[in-house]
């Protein structure tokens, strides 16, 4: 399995400021921070398209949640193994961007999995070198 260098994941949202380590499949761990961003509540769980997209390192989706929830972020290659959990903990309302640095992977497609709340997306990242 690829050892995923995720060198931050930085999560802006509503309302408090938190730091954070998530666990990967292959040992390692993420660092997430929270910071305050807006007060509007968006109408309906959604995962944006990341930008920019090819990307040669980082790259960030955006997230909607809106209603606290448990949201699992993961990445897969394109056989189908996780090659990271970007977020795996129940957030609060609010717009997020999530910045998934992938300077640990080798370059190719990746897909970027969103659960919340009973809905299920995905997004395509490309890493170029």
């Amino acid at each position: 399995m690829h050892r995923a260098l995720l060198l931050g994941l930085l999560l802006l949202a509503a309302p408090a400021s938190a730091q954070t380590r998530s666990g990967q499949p292959d040992g390692s761990n993420v660092i997430s921070s929270v910071a305050s961003e807006s007060a509007a509540r968006p109408g309906a769980f959604a995962l944006h398209a990341a930008y920019p997209n090819p990307s040669s390192t980082a790259t960030a989706l955006g997230l909607d949640v809106p209603e606290a929830a448990r949201v699992r972020l993961a990445v897969y290659d394109v056989l189908g193994r996780e090659v990271a959990v970007l977020l795996d903990r129940r957030v609060e309302a609010g717009h997020y961007t999530v910045r998934f640095d992938g300077a640990g992977l080798a370059r190719g497609v990746y897909l970027v999995r969103m659960q919340a709340g009973g809905v299920s997306a995905v997004r395509r990242v490309t890493l170029v070198r």
